[in-house]
């Protein structure tokens, strides 16, 4: 009678090799996640509040250069190539657009990934162009979406007011990111001028105050 090989526990048949269970099913997420076509991934930034584009009024702001910063997640890899905001009936002054990432380059802060130059308003109930940003995004990745406006009375595309500052913050250990202390949807920060921080530079929580109005910024990635 022949000799018999008995494959050892936790090998693949009689090589002795181990099988990586969890790298195999890795690969295969990732394998999976590549198979899915680029046109059913969708290639439009909206903050979360305005995932379902129900933009149902237009508001001011209502305080010159009060930053604004929606919490959004990115739904497709690829390149944010620029950024739009929805005007409305009321056009004055400028804006200007910024993208700071959750906590990912400087734990704890929000970093500046680009800050948008110095936008004139044009046109009344018409999306305007604020900025190019052309910056590499990966599916699932978080960001904050910022605008301000140097006038007071520029009124813009918006859904639903928060009801109150405490719907502008999801409660604790809803949605975490790494290194954050508050998961919010909405906030906003006074700069004494229609300037952000700059690219680099960053925000913390204590600076962010959760609030504000979710206004109808939105980006398209291809």
């Amino acid at each position: 009678m022949g000799e018999v090989t008995v494959p050892l526990i936790g090998s693949s048949g009689g090589s002795g090799a181990a099988v990586d269970t969890a790298g195999t099913a890795a690969a295969e997420r990732a394998a999976a996640e590549a198979a899915v076509p680029r046109a059913g991934i969708p290639s439009i930034l909206t903050p979360i509040t305005l995932e379902n584009l129900a933009i149902t009024a237009t508001a001011a702001i209502g305080v010159a250069f009060r930053g604004l910063f929606q919490r959004a997640i990115v739904r497709k890899t690829g390149i944010l190539k620029s950024l739009w905001v929805l005007n409305g009936t009321t056009v004055a002054g400028s804006t200007r657009a910024a993208v700071t990432d959750l906590g990912v380059t400087t734990p704890e802060k929000y970093t500046f990934l680009y800050e948008g130059a110095e936008v004139v308003m044009a046109g009344a109930e018409v999306w305007q162009k604020l900025g190019e940003p052309n910056l590499a995004v990966t599916r699932g990745q978080e960001l904050l979406l910022g605008i301000m406006t140097s006038s007071t009375t520029a009124t813009f595309g918006k859904n639903a007011a928060y009801a109150n500052a405490g719907a502008a913050e999801l409660p604790e250990g809803f949605a975490p990111v790494a290194g954050l202390v508050k998961p919010k949807l909405g906030s906003f920060h006074l700069y004494g001028s229609l300037a952000f921080s700059g690219i680099g530079a960053n925000l913390t929580e204590a600076q962010l105050t959760k609030g504000g109005q979710s206004v109808a910024i939105i980006g398209n990635i291809e």
